[in-house]
């Protein structure tokens, strides 16, 4: 048991040491995209990469969610001012709360919750 337990850290260890490697040279290499200063970014989904087709269609579920709902795109106000996406976030629900759509209330509650944890650093 031990055996399987080596050869499993061992290929881990190498995965890991490669793909550290592999972020140093595309690092040292063109240099990394500046995000924000491209009109659109396309996002991608492909199946067959190895995750499976139940995660493929949770992984466009919440894609095509966000996008409908403007949650991953910036709002630049009339100062120039980019709202954060908590912010953004808070007002959506807000509206939501207004237009009484408990759906999208639901929705943005968890959507608030998910980037409270991530702001925090959980």
């Amino acid at each position: 048991m031990q055996n399987y337990i080596d050869s499993a850290v061992e290929q881990f260890r190498q995965l890991l040491t490669e793909q550290i490697a592999r972020e140093k040279k595309m690092e040292q290499e063109s240099g990394a995209t500046d995000f924000s200063a491209l009109d659109k970014i396309v996002i991608g989904l492909c199946g067959g990469d190895g995750i499976g087709p139940i995660i493929s269609k949770q992984a466009k579920r919440v894609l095509e969610f966000l996008l409908k709902n403007h949650i991953v795109i910036d709002e630049v106000n009339d100062d120039g001012e980019t709202k954060n996406m908590s912010d953004y976030a808070n007002e959506k629900i807000n509206e939501a709360k207004s237009s009484g759509d408990s759906n999208a209330v639901r929705n943005y509650e968890k959507i608030i919750e998910i980037l409270e944890k991530y702001n925090s650093g959980q």
